[in-house]
Parts: structure tokens; C-alpha cells; sequence
């Protein structure tokens, strides 16, 4: 699996010049977060997404002095994209755009850190009442020994696995699941 990181395409433009302009080619799916604003980057991804047929309605009517008073109804396709550059821009905060393929662009939640049960377990993690240990046994005063933090208390009660796991829901409208929100 390759995996490339950039804020936007403007640090490829920068590094690899008129090369950049494929770059968004080389990987089958792309995940766009939200803060971009270069409007070349924003431009890419809305062509990427493709565009949709959408159906309008025109309603016409004769004029109000017409001795013959009539409606016509019109219905006209036109093409727009997908993923329009505002859209793109201005996503909601924890969201991203992943763009896989021919297949539509999804909206998707993504998972904060605090809320992924190994960091979360460790961010709500109480330390014991003796640490941190004085100046002395932390530095070990010349005997070169790393700090260790207390084992913990023998016999001190584990959380189970159901007080651990993360809760996810399906939010009304979405198909994906989405994370609980952060804990405070």
C-alpha cells in the first residue's frame, strides 16, 4: 500500500513541477479533508468526482391578457458536478470526501484519536497518587537509570471490554457508521 500525505496540490506543483498535474492519478482513492484552498487543488478533485444529470421543471404560462389562458410544463436535463468547488471547500469539521474510482464521492465521519480505544483508554487513564516520584528517584541523581512508571496496584479492578469499547451509531440519512462523540 502506498500512501502520499500533502496539505494540497500546490506542495507537489512546488516539488515536482509540471509533473504534479497527474499526480492525483497514481492513487485509486483519495481522501480530501477539510481546510484545502487552493483553488486548483479544489478544481482537480470536483473533475475527479465527475458530473450528474439533474432534471429541471419550467413552468409557463401565457400572459394574463391572453383570451386563451394556458400552461406548459418543461423538463430539461443539464449536467453539473458532483462535488461542486464550495463543497469541496467547505466541509464539516471531523468530515472528509473520499473519492474511490468511477464510484460517487461519500461524505464520511472520521475518527478522532481521543475517541480510538487504545488513545482514549490511555488519555482517561488515572495516574497513581504517588507519581509523579520526587526529583531523586525520577532522575536516579547520577546512577543513570530511566524513569519507570509504578506497576499497577495488585488486584485493582480492569475495565471490561464492554466499558472500553467504542459505541458507534448509524446517524439519520448516513449508510456509514459514524463514532460517538468525543468524550468531556
Amino acid at each position: 500500500m502506498t500512501l502520499a500525505c500533502l496539505q494540497d496540490l500546490s506542495q507537489a506543483r512546488d516539488r515536482w513541477g509540471p509533473s504534479a498535474n497527474g499526480f492525483l492519478s497514481l492513487f485509486g482513492t483519495k481522501v480530501l479533508l477539510p481546510g484545502i484552498a487552493d483553488i486548483r487543488t479544489l478544481e482537480a478533485a470536483s473533475r475527479l468526482a465527475g458530473q450528474t444529470d439533474v432534471v429541471t421543471r419550467s413552468v409557463n404560462t401565457s400572459a394574463w391578457w391572453s383570451a386563451h389562458p394556458s400552461v406548459s410544463t418543461t423538463h430539461a436535463s443539464r449536467r453539473q458536478p458532483r462535488l461542486p468547488v464550495d463543497q469541496a471547500h467547505s466541509l464539516p469539521a471531523g468530515a472528509a470526501i473520499v473519492i474511490a474510482g468511477a464510484q460517487r464521492p461519500q461524505l464520511t465521519y472520521l475518527t478522532t484519536w481521543w475517541d480510538y480505544p487504545p488513545f482514549r483508554d490511555a488519555r482517561l487513564a488515572r495516574l497513581p497518587a504517588n507519581w509523579p516520584p520526587p526529583d531523586e528517584q525520577r532522575t536516579g541523581v547520577g546512577s543513570g537509570r530511566v524513569p519507570v512508571p509504578p506497576s499497577p496496584t495488585p488486584g485493582a479492578r480492569q475495565p471490561s471490554m464492554d466499558e472500553v469499547a467504542v459505541r458507534w451509531r448509524r446517524a439519520p440519512g448516513q449508510s456509514r457508521l459514524r463514532p460517538p462523540p468525543p468524550l468531556v
